[in-house]
């Protein structure tokens, strides 16, 4: 299982994918947007969206989880 977390602080503009969705590597995953740039997530590998910790709008800080992508089905 491999947990994915935010590279920094922002908001979530959009995320675009579901829990039991399945992503390959480099996939979009979601977008944080703060005053300085927009940072798009990328799936680190191929699997299953097994958990989403965030949803749109949401404030987030560095470090903090966002997803969590286990192995294919």
């Amino acid at each position: 299982m491999i947990e994915v977390a935010a590279p920094r602080n922002g908001k979530i503009r959009e995320v675009m994918v579901g829990v039991g969705d399945g992503v390959r590597h480099n996939q979009e995953l979601l977008i944080i947007e703060s005053p300085e740039l927009s940072t798009m997530i990328l799936a680190p590998e191929t699997g299953v969206v097994e958990r989403l910790y965030v949803a749109e709008g949401e404030q987030v800080k560095t470090g903090q989880l966002l997803a969590c992508i286990g192995n294919s089905r």
